[in-house]
């Protein structure tokens, strides 16, 4: 986390990501290219609320793209967690407004 604090190359808000993601790596032992979808969409399920909550969204979408075009995930995995994001940010948007 503190190595990642010193890239002057990025925004905070990849920083902030970044440990998200590295972290979440890391305590579920994703470990091969094979896994990539399904830590994706488990980041979701677990650490979506808080990535809306700190305005992460542009940030992930970022990320997913990266993992896109360095072929560890397909155009449907991009697609499918893509979808989940969005249906959660509508639901958080709906919960804000009551």
């Amino acid at each position: 986390m503190m190595m990642i604090d010193e890239f002057t190359d990025v925004n905070e808000g990849e920083k902030e990501l970044m440990k998200m993601w590295n972290l979440h790596v890391m305590k579920y032992n994703f470990v091969g290219d094979c896994q990539i979808p399904v830590a994706c969409q488990m980041f979701l399920q677990l650490r979506g609320k808080e990535l809306l909550e700190k305005n992460l969204y542009r940030n992930f979408v970022l990320h997913m793209c990266s993992l896109h075009d360095f072929g560890l995930i397909t155009s449907v995995v991009f697609y499918q967690t893509i979808q989940i994001l969005i249906q959660m940010l509508a639901e958080n948007n709906i919960a804000k407004q009551k």
